[in-house]
């Protein structure tokens, strides 16, 4: 898709131009609140990027088209949709660029919590941005350095979730390497991975990408997990003392799927051996050591 994105290489700029000013002003807590005629610029300009990107991202993902195009606003309606849909306004963001000397509570960023919202109740840099829209004299402060760098992580997040890239990593090793930065030069993000070998993930609503295993990892998985407890039955099944319990009537056959009273009645040690030769014959250590894994965004319905 990159090569038909017209969104992206306008974002590069955007930060080249952002970052450029930290050849002359030194980017830390206490010059958050630092105005110009630069910074008042560049949000003018996001402004225009978030805008036109939140209205095809919600087209593209199934907006109902309005007209007239005026009354399609970007906010009350089309962040809005991709706000219930993925539920963007919980999506965090790091000022990662070592150029940049933030504490660490103001380099964590929600830059889209309440962009659906409007007036008071909106945005910090969207307030700013129609207040100096409205009257540039009267608000110039407001083109600051904490309203420009928040629309632009706003905007950074709207790009990958246009780009709607999903990532083939490979092993642990892939995982390890998964670009955080996502070609940014100035952010990165938050990754969540899944909880279980079948794939199962505890989603975490401030991520923006979800790390799992692939279809094929999870499809074998379940089939050889499948295997491996139908073999370690088996095995049990064929034990002395299982199976004087079971002559006696001490025990039956839906016991097998208590671990704790199959323990008790065969023996801590002796059930491991079983599980041992189970876990051979069904190969899936050798599955385990070969994982594969994919990434792909967060949009709250995996």
């Amino acid at each position: 898709m990159d090569s038909y994105n017209l969104y992206w290489p306008v974002y590069q700029n955007l930060e080249d131009e952002f970052l450029n000013i930290t050849h002359f002003i030194h980017f830390d807590d206490n010059q958050l609140n630092i105005y110009s005629e630069k910074f008042v610029d560049l949000l003018l300009r996001i402004w225009v990027e978030i805008e036109s990107i939140s209205k095809q991202l919600y087209l593209d993902n199934g907006g109902d088209i309005i007209t007239p195009e005026s009354e399609m606003y970007f906010d009350t309606i089309c962040i809005d949709c991709l706000e219930q849909k993925w539920k963007l306004s919980s999506k965090l963001v790091y000022i990662s660029n070592p150029s940049m000397y933030f504490s660490r509570d103001n380099c964590i960023l929600y830059p889209l919590k309440k962009a659906n919202k409007r007036g008071t109740s909106g945005s910090k840099w969207k307030r700013a941005y129609q207040a100096i829209k409205h009257n540039r004299f009267n608000n110039f402060k407001q083109g600051n350095l904490y309203n420009c760098i928040n629309s632009l992580a706003a905007l950074y997040i709207l790009n990958i979730y246009y780009k709607n890239i999903e990532y083939e990593l490979g092993n642990e090793k892939g995982v390890n390497n998964f670009d955080l930065l996502q070609g940014s030069k100035i952010f990165s993000i938050k990754t969540c991975k899944c909880d279980s070998f079948d794939g199962k993930v505890k989603n975490d609503d401030e991520s923006i990408y979800i790390i799992n295993y692939t279809d094929s990892f999870i499809a074998k998985w379940n089939e050889n997990n499948i295997l491996l407890n139908k073999t370690l039955i088996e095995e049990i099944i064929k034990d002395s003392k299982f199976i004087d319990e079971l002559n006696n009537k001490k025990v039956s056959l839906k016991d097998l799927y208590d671990v704790t009273k199959i323990q008790n009645i065969i023996g801590a040690d002796k059930y491991v051996e079983h599980l041992k030769v189970a876990l051979r014959k069904s190969n899936i250590n050798n599955l385990i050591s070969n994982q594969q894994f994919h990434a792909y965004l967060n949009k709250n319905n995996n």
